[in-house]
Parts: C-alpha cells; structure tokens; sequence
C-alpha cells in the first residue's frame, strides 16, 4: 500500500525518516511549492497539479494528497515527454518494480508519442496512469520536482504494487465514421476533407439541434465527444474535444491519426452511471483489496455536474461496506495497459486500479 494523507495547506506537512513524497495538488497550491519543499527538506519531492482531488464520495477542490513512498520498493523521476524508449529506459535506470504509476501532462502533443516510448521500456508490467493538468484546459507546467515546475513532463512512480486495472465509460456512438484527412499531434484539422469544426457543427446541429460556436465550444462538445473503435468487440476509444481554434481545426486529449476513422459519440446520464458501477463491482469483487485509486475524467465532471457525487457513490458501493479506501484524481486523459495492446490513452473514462493483498 502506499501511504495517502490530506493536507488543506502546506503548513501540516511533515516527513519522516525512509520516506520520500508525491505531492498531488490543485492548483491554488502552486504558489505554495517552495514552502512544501522547506517543510519535507531531506526528502526526494515531486508531484503535479490535477483539477480536483477525490477521497471516497468526497471532490476536494482545494488541497494537498501527500502520497508517502518508501525508499525500498518504489521510486519516482520526473521525465520530459519528448524522451524516446532509450531515454526512458536510462531513467529507470534497470530498477525493479512490479507496476508503475504515471502521471503525465495531458495536453501534451507529446502524450501519444511519450506512452508509446514508455510501453516498450516497461513492457509487461502494469501501467495505472492519468493525464494532469488545471481544470479549466490551460497549457501550463503542471509536473514538477525539486527543481521547479516543468512542461511537457511526466512523473513516474515504480512500485512493489499488484494492481487489478479496469476501465469503463459508457459513451455511445451517433454518427460515423468519419474519416481523418489531416491530423498534427492533438490537433485535427479535417475530417472528410473538410475543416473539422465545420464538420462537427453541421452535425450536431443537424442531428441533435445543437448549436455549437467557439464561444460556447466546452459547454456543448462535453456532451460530444469523439470515439473510435480500438479492437473488435471491445469498448470505443474516446478522444475529447477541448477548443475550436481559429483556423477550422480542433484540439483534442491526447492524439488523432491521419486515416482514423473517429465517431461522434453521445452520452445518456443513466449509462454513464451505469458503467462506473459496473467497473466497480467487476474490479472489487472477489475481495483481497486492500487500497484502490480512482482517475476518472474532469470532462465527465463537467458532463454529470451535481450527478458526478452519484458516480462516487457508485463506485464505493462496488467496493462493499468493509471494502477499501478510494482515492483518486479527476484527470486529463486515462493511461493504462490494461486490457490493451501497449499502453493507451483514453478519454471520458473512469479508470480503476484496485490494489490486491500479497
């Protein structure tokens, strides 16, 4: 298990001997980061800013998770995201760990190309991991260490971990495919041939009366996202559409690619629901789980609202009255191995990884 605290502000942070710390906090903490680093001097500090916190049924919007890591077992380096499979693996150095935690700048046209790198370094060994970054979509540093904030960055933390990994999101496709003709990194400017917010307009006007402008883009598209099929039979891969840019072309989490053939998707309350707790009874059950942590996406926070405390609650109902603690991040993207064929990153989804007793 990995030792989880809560903190409201940097002052009731302390350290202790054989320990060094992962620091997840919002962003109202940032200017709070050299006092953190005073307060657990003589220990390796690094951590990133996420949009919320998550202990059980609880969203915390301002505060500090100090997740304490022993020096035996686990470790954590700070990576810039444009390290290809040789730099990745010169940073882990031929360490030994069971799983990895990753915690990775989410709006980085990098993200695609860096989990590809890392999958081949860390090559079977499970992957539990979510994009960071400020709730409301801006491209800041967000990953830092004890040199200071960094962009394009990713925090790795190996550990001794079993994990049982599953995720789930419950979006629906209504229109589609959609044939990608130009993509660059996370953003795609046509589909069809033709610029892709034009596209995207047109249909969802046309099929859901919905009127989408650059004005009011996250309002409506967190409604619509984006999703294309990974494998047969298997779950859509779900791409979020985040800005409306100037010149026709869309930003996206994570990446697109030339010839992707994207569905427009559409989500029912009920069904998101639905799937959070069905992951999580599917993930719990069997028992042996002694600490779980939850990345579940900010854009199905903005889509649920006041319905998302119905997801948490959900999701600790899975668990059983007896079950584990929680706790969780609301996140920029989901990365997991799980289920997948490499390393990939996801969109919308609830992301569960459940610790397993030896």
């Amino acid at each position: 298990m990995i030792g989880i605290t809560l903190h409201d502000s940097v002052e009731s942070l302390t350290g202790k001997p054989g320990e060094d710390y992962v620091l997840l906090i919002t962003e109202d903490q940032v200017p709070a980061l050299p006092r953190m680093r005073e307060k657990l001097q003589g220990h390796a500090v690094s951590g990133a800013v996420v949009p919320y916190l998550i202990a059980d049924r609880r969203v915390i919007a301002e505060g500090i998770a100090c997740l304490a890591l022993p020096r035996t077992g686990m470790f954590s380096l700070v990576l810039p995201m444009t390290a290809d499979q040789a730099a990745v693996e010169r940073g882990l150095g031929g360490r030994d760990f069971a799983s990895l935690l990753l915690f990775a700048d989410g709006l980085s046209s990098h993200l695609d190309g860096f989990v590809g790198a890392l999958g081949s370094a860390v090559r079977d060994r499970a992957v539990l991991g979510t994009g960071v970054g400020t709730k409301d979509f801006r491209p800041v540093p967000v990953v830092f260490d004890t040199a200071g904030l960094h962009a394009d960055a990713a925090l790795l933390v190996g550990t001794d971990l079993r994990l049982r990994i599953a995720a789930r999101h419950g979006w629906e496709p209504i229109h589609g495919p959609l044939v990608v003709t130009r993509a660059e990194g996370n953003v795609l400017h046509e589909l069809n041939g033709e610029p892709a917010f034009k596209v995207y307009r047109r249909i969802l006007s046309e099929q859901e009366g919905a009127g989408i402008r650059p004005d009011n883009f996250l309002a409506v598209a967190k409604s619509y996202p984006f999703g294309f099929a990974a494998s047969a039979g298997g779950e859509f891969v779900v791409r979020d559409p985040i800005r409306a840019n100037p010149d026709g072309s869309l930003t996206v989490v994570s990446s697109v690619r030339r010839l992707d053939g994207l569905y427009v998707m559409k989500g029912v309350r009920r069904q998101l629901l639905d799937s959070s707790r069905a992951l999580s009874r599917d993930t719990f059950a069997g028992g042996g789980i002694d600490q779980a942590f939850l990345f579940d996406c900010i854009s199905r926070v903005m889509f649920l609202e006041d319905d998302f405390a119905r997801e948490l609650d959900g999701v600790c109902e899975g668990a059983g009255a007896a079950g584990p603690r929680i706790f969780g991040i609301t996140s920029v993207g989901e990365i997991t191995n799980a289920g997948h064929d490499g390393i990939k990153v996801l969109n919308k989804t609830a992301l569960l990884g459940a610790v397993q007793g030896v």
